[in-house]
């Protein structure tokens, strides 16, 4: 478990007028894994941010954002692994929405015929972007990212 605070004050020249900004960041973060079972293993991260500012003394927008990544390998037979990748971001502005991202993959080995094969599917939602939220000391920063379109990749290894 990890927290953070911050503060930051500094003055701004706004409108002909002299005002003060203030911005006030708390955070913290949130780590388990089992990896005791032999055909299941899980890891769980979270991570929660609050930015509160003040213009003047005047309170303006607070931020909340957070993100949880999910992560479990099943081992459903010996040389074979099926893996779930999740993360979801979410924060308290109306106009942005949650967010969802998952990404699965299938490996099976056959040692006899020293064969590896892989079956990765990419962005299985197919989501269209993935928005990050930033917070200055004046403004709000809206990064928006074009995902690839959903990938199927089949990936076979040979060994001599």
């Amino acid at each position: 478990m990890k927290r953070a605070v911050g503060w930051s004050s500094a003055d701004w020249m706004l409108n002909n007028s002299l005002e003060n900004m203030n911005t006030r960041t708390y955070g913290g973060s949130f780590e388990i894994s089992n990896t005791s079972l032999k055909y299941i293993n899980v890891q769980y991260a979270t991570t929660v941010l609050f930015i509160d500012n003040t213009l003047s003394d005047k309170a303006m927008v607070k931020i909340t954002t957070s993100s949880h990544t999910l992560n479990v390998g099943i081992f459903p037979a010996e040389n074979q692994t099926f893996t779930i990748n999740t993360d979801y971001y979410t924060t308290n502005l109306k106009s942005e929405r949650g967010q969802l991202f998952i990404d699965i993959l299938y490996r099976a080995s056959l040692p006899k015929q020293k064969i590896d094969i892989e079956i990765n599917c990419l962005n299985l939602l197919n989501n269209k972007t993935y928005t990050m939220l930033y917070n200055s000391d004046y403004s709000i920063i809206r990064n928006y990212l074009q995902m690839r379109p959903r990938q199927v990749i089949l990936t076979v290894r040979f060994k001599f």
